[in-house]
């Protein structure tokens, strides 16, 4: 027994805050906290081509400017899904960055609010910056009746909250937008892809 206490109090003694409160804690959740402009990103698929084609339109429904990350660089790169529902199966398609970057930084550019611009999807482009899986060894075409869901899914990562982790004092509180949006069409009977249904 008076080795048991012993133990306790040399315990006590090398832990000396040992069960009492230590104030507030920052919460840990607070690293994962919500975009501060999540909602203001939305996505709509303008066309679909045959060929593996696929137009977005990325708008900023909000009337601040939102910041993304240039797909140019490795922080922007790879954050495209496709799924394609044809015939009651899903077929999944995704990005992987593909090369080793000779020089590499967080690039970004802003949309202003209420503006949107496009971005082309080749799934059946060369090998580049990014390369599209789930391909299987062959070159996707779409057909009238697909349904085609287009996913942008950009993980929080510390650099999206706060730039100037990376950047140093002059980026501090400058966030990158971080988050999930989707949207998708079905593609017509029409060949050029006009007229896709939401």
């Amino acid at each position: 027994m008076n080795k048991a206490l012993s133990f306790l109090f040399l315990g006590f003694g090398l832990f000396p805050n040992a069960g009492q409160d230590q104030g507030p804690r920052d919460d840990p959740r607070a690293d994962y906290a919500e975009s501060k402009s999540l909602h203001a990103l939305k996505l709509e698929i303008t066309q679909v081509l045959p060929d593996g084609k696929i137009t977005v339109k990325i708008g900023n429904v909000s009337k601040r400017p939102v910041r993304i990350w240039d797909s140019s660089y490795s922080w922007g790169a790879a954050h495209w899904r496709v799924l394609r529902v044809k015939g009651g199966q899903v077929e999944t398609f995704f990005q992987e960055v593909a090369v080793a970057w000779m020089g590499n930084w967080p690039g970004t550019f802003e949309i202003p609010g209420g503006e949107r611009f496009e971005a082309t999807l080749d799934l059946n482009r060369e090998p580049g910056i990014s390369a599209w899986h789930g391909l299987g060894g062959r070159k996707v075409r779409f057909d009238p009746g697909d349904m085609v869901i287009v996913v942008y899914d950009v993980p929080a990562t510390f650099a999206a909250r706060d730039l100037g982790g990376i950047l140093g004092k002059e980026a501090r509180g400058l966030d990158v937008w971080f988050g999930v949006a989707a949207a998708c069409a079905t593609v017509p009977g029409d060949k050029m892809g006009a007229g896709l249904k939401p």
